[in-house]
């Protein structure tokens, strides 16, 4: 009887147990070789590092140790750079990644009477810089180590006036930047678009990209800093409520919008409610919570366009679901409530490519008190970050950025008048 245990043990291994160990051990490609020496992972402290340039920074070489014991150097020929959570998403210099790092895959170089078979290798690689330019003195854009000024003619190159203001207030050092476009004249009243950047960036990083649209469309961009880049509701309403009244001294001004990302989105539903009587519309990009909170608690905000946006997939380098979409879902239903809005929406689809796994649907609701809009896109598979603009991170750390629609062009500027 033991016997014939034995063997049905010996069987059950066989088939069973044996083919799991296969899976977790598998037989080598290459019986000659014993062991492959992995990489070092490598961080580059510069943004903007081209692909070329990051390829140089890796290994060039590993070590094969055969089964006989010898040891050989071996080249390694690179052969992409991708998220490790998303392959298709390839090295983009733009992304200042740190957490998760890009993945590259190099093909081993061994000489074919060793191993006939290509064997392929690994290594993390990050680009150690903040999440947009120009915050921290000792990580510029540049590869000198410059950091991001007004003054640099080669990024702030359009025709018009840029300018930084410095000025203590509040018992605080704060600054803001503006642009002006060339097509400005003092007789005719343009608007006046204050754009919020996000926590742990800045107003210049914003003023990068606005700069194009406030030549485009003819309005005046202000970028203010967040005191440490971070907006609070507390200190900072009185704050913006004194650019505004700053530009209209400088400006002939005709309406004033407030658009924000993320934290600058938040302390735009705090504008809203608190300045009011300055502001004439709204968009809140990726940041939707104070919005929700706002609107389920408070008294009805003034009757204006409120546009919104979300992704249903929202990362913050975590990785995990910031579930935005939900907050922005709840803080929409509020307000078409309390605005006494068409309950039934317009909606418009922008559906999923091969180029962008990502897809659109636009909700607007028209018939609010003092004819506002409240209207919501909602990006499915969308990440933390503009729709359309950049992706300044890897998919893997803030999700996808949708190219099917641009925050301005599509977003903002038709509910900005």
């Amino acid at each position: 009887m033991g016997a014939k245990m034995f063997v049905a043990l010996g069987l059950l291994f066989v088939f069973l147990v044996y083919p799991a160990f296969a899976q977790l051990f598998p037989v080598p490609q290459c019986p000659n070789i014993l062991r492959i020496a992995s990489v070092s992972d490598v961080s580059i402290n510069q943004w903007l590092t081209p692909y070329d340039v990051a390829i140089s920074k890796l290994p060039k070489t590993t070590t094969v140790t055969l089964v006989t014991g010898q040891r050989l150097t071996v080249n390694l020929t690179w052969l992409s750079i991708t998220d490790p959570q998303f392959p298709e998403f390839k090295y983009n210099p733009a992304t200042a990644a740190s957490t998760p790092s890009y993945k590259a895959t190099a093909r081993v170089e061994i000489p074919k009477s060793i191993c006939s078979a290509e064997v392929k290798i690994s290594a993390n690689l990050s680009l150690a810089s903040p999440v947009l330019p120009g915050i921290f003195s000792n990580a510029g854009i540049y590869p000198d180590g410059r950091t991001l000024k007004i003054t640099d003619r080669t990024m702030f190159n359009l025709s018009g006036t840029y300018k930084t203001v410095s000025l203590y207030y509040g018992g605080l050092s704060r600054s803001y930047h503006y642009y002006v476009p060339p097509t400005y004249n003092p007789s005719k009243a343009v608007p006046l678009v204050i754009v919020l950047h996000g926590a742990g960036s800045c107003g210049l990083g914003e003023l990068l990209v606005v700069d194009d649209f406030a030549k485009k469309y003819g309005f005046i961009a202000v970028a203010p800093d967040g005191y440490n880049y971070v907006w609070l509701r507390t200190r900072d309403v009185s704050f913006i409520s004194k650019i505004i009244d700053d530009m209209k001294a400088s400006f002939n001004i005709s309406k004033v919008y407030v658009a924000g990302i993320s934290n600058g989105g938040m302390m735009a539903s705090y504008l809203l409610y608190d300045l009011y009587n300055k502001i004439d519309a709204v968009g809140v990009i990726s940041g939707p919570a104070a919005l929700e909170s706002l609107a389920s608690s408070s008294a009805p905000p003034k009757p204006m366009n409120i546009v919104v946006t979300a992704g249903t997939d929202e990362r913050l380098s975590t990785g995990g679901n910031m579930n935005s979409h939900i907050s922005a879902r709840n803080a929409v239903s509020y307000l078409v409530l309390r605005l006494n809005c068409n309950p039934t929406p317009a909606t418009q689809y922008w559906p999923s490519t091969a180029e962008d796994r990502t897809y659109v649907t636009k909700y607007e609701y028209s018939g609010c008190r003092n004819n506002a809009k409240v209207v919501y896109f909602e990006i499915g598979n969308g990440g933390h970050a503009w729709p359309g603009g950049l992706q300044y991170l890897i998919p893997s750390a803030i999700g996808w950025v949708t190219k099917h629609v641009n925050a301005w062009d599509d977003c903002l500027m038709p509910y900005f008048k």
